[in-house]
């Protein structure tokens, strides 16, 4: 617009189409940091759900031990939990070969579905 003024239409205002075009240009930087923060957050939840995860697993195998034997109050637990790690099984063979696409489609898809819960 700056080298043809001649050619750009009477409607628009070239002092704020210049004024809106340096104000993006500056938040563009903004822009791209706070992108890489909610990344780093959404990294940071997914690592403390897979900690949780891994957690809640352990402390389930436990008390499955503790309910074998005799106390009374890990068998109450255990059985309240065992509705929520229902027992599934995968037949997987052991030379199938898996493609990085069909493991990052089984990560997408919900990896918790295709693994052995206790």
């Amino acid at each position: 617009m700056a080298q043809s003024p001649t050619l750009v239409l009477r409607r628009i205002d070239v002092v704020e189409y210049n004024a809106d075009q340096d104000a993006r240009q500056a938040i563009l930087p903004r822009k791209r940091r706070l992108r890489n923060i909610s990344e780093m957050f959404d990294d940071t939840c997914m690592l403390l759900g897979a900690d949780l995860y891994h957690n809640a697993i352990a402390y389930y195998k436990f008390l499955k031990g503790e309910a074998a034997t005799v106390a009374p109050s890990a068998k109450t637990i255990y059985a309240d939990l065992s509705s929520r790690f229902p027992r599934r099984f995968v037949s997987v063979n052991k030379n199938a070969y898996i493609s990085c696409e069909e493991v990052i489609a089984m990560l997408c898809n919900g990896f918790y579905s295709f693994v052995y819960c206790l």
